[in-house]
C-alpha cells in the first residue's frame, strides 16, 4: 500500500494483535514492549504495515540489543510475514487498506497538507478529514461498467432466481440499470441492489422476463369489449357499440340503437 497514514494523530489498532503475539506472552518483558514499537514504527512507514527485514532495524527500532533481537527474531516478528524483502503485518495490512479503501482521498490531502504546512505554519493550514458520521456510510452512485461483465457471479444468481436464459438476465439488467440512474439511487454494494431489486420485479411486481412471457397461453378469443375490434374502428366506436348491447338486453322491449344514444334518447 503506497499511502502513508504515520502522519495521522492517533495510531488505530487492535489489542489483540499484542495480547495473541508470541511476545507478549514471552517470560522477557522486554520482547512485549519491543513488539509494541515495532507495530507502531509498521504504521507510520510507507508502505504503511511494513517493515525492514534486517536485524540491525529491528534493534534500533525496539532499542534492543542486536544480539537479542538475532536470539528472539521469530517471536519479535510473530504476525509479520515476508514480502518483497520487507516484514508486512498481515493484521495491520489489512486493517489499513480497509481504511485507505474508505479513506484514501482524504488520508491523502491530509498528508499533503501536513507536509505544506510544516513548511509555513502561519501561512497554511491543516484540511480537516471527513468524518465518517456525515459521510453516506460508503454508499455511491451506480459504477459506469456495473453489469455481468464486472459482476459474473451475478450470472448464476440470476439463472436460478427468474432469469433462465440470456434474452431475462439481459432484460432484467437493463431494466435494473435504467430505473437506478432515473432514481438517482446510491448503495454501497451494488450487486447486493440488483439481486434485491430482481427478485421484487418478478415475486412482488410481477413483471415477466421474456422467455416466460412467451410461453404464457394465448389470450382467448372474444374476451372484452376490445377482442373483436374492427380495423379502421376506434375504440371509443367499439365501447359505445358494446353499450348498445349492454342497454338492449336489459330492455328488450325498446331496443337502443347507436343514434338514439348518440341523439340522448335512452
Amino acid at each position: 500500500m503506497a499511502t502513508c497514514v504515520g502522519a495521522l494523530p492517533l495510531f488505530t489498532f487492535a489489542p489483540a494483535w499484542i495480547e495473541q503475539s508470541a511476545a507478549f506472552v514471552h517470560p522477557d518483558a522486554r520482547l512485549g514492549k519491543a513488539y509494541m514499537k515495532l507495530l507502531l514504527a509498521a504504521w507510520r512507514s510507507a508502505p504503511a504495515g511494513t517493515l525492514p527485514a534486517s536485524h540491525q532495524y529491528l534493534a534500533d527500532a525496539t532499542g534492543l540489543p542486536l544480539a537479542l533481537v538475532d536470539e528472539h527474531y521469530t517471536t519479535l516478528t510473530d504476525g509479520f510475514e515476508l514480502v518483497d524483502a520487507r516484514l508486512r503485518h498481515t493484521r495491520l495490512a489489512a486493517h489499513l487498506d480497509t481504511m485507505v479503501a474508505r479513506f484514501g482521498k482524504s488520508l491523502e490531502e491530509f498528508a499533503l497538507s501536513t507536509a505544506i504546512a510544516a513548511q509555513d505554519p502561519e501561512q497554511f493550514s491543516l484540511v480537516t478529514v471527513e468524518a465518517a458520521g456525515t459521510r453516506a456510510r460508503g454508499k455511491c452512485a451506480l459504477p459506469k461498467r456495473f453489469g455481468y461483465e464486472a459482476h459474473p457471479e451475478l450470472i448464476d444468481w440470476a439463472a436460478k432466481h427468474g432469469f433462465p436464459e440470456p434474452v431475462d438476465r439481459v432484460w432484467v439488467m437493463e431494466r435494473f440499470i435504467n430505473y437506478s440512474l432515473k432514481k438517482g439511487d446510491k448503495w454501497v454494494s451494488w450487486p447486493a441492489a440488483f439481486r434485491s431489486w430482481a427478485l421484487k420485479e418478478i415475486q412482488e411486481f410481477g413483471h415477466l422476463p421474456p422467455s416466460q412471457v412467451k410461453r404464457l397461453p394465448p389470450r382467448p378469443e372474444g374476451v372484452g369489449p376490445f377482442a373483436k375490434l374492427k380495423v379502421g374502428a376506434s375504440k371509443g366506436e367499439v365501447a359505445r357499440d358494446h353499450n348498445v348491447d349492454v342497454f338492449a338486453s336489459l330492455n328488450q322491449s325498446k331496443p337502443v340503437s347507436a343514434a338514439s344514444m348518440r341523439r340522448g334518447d335512452a
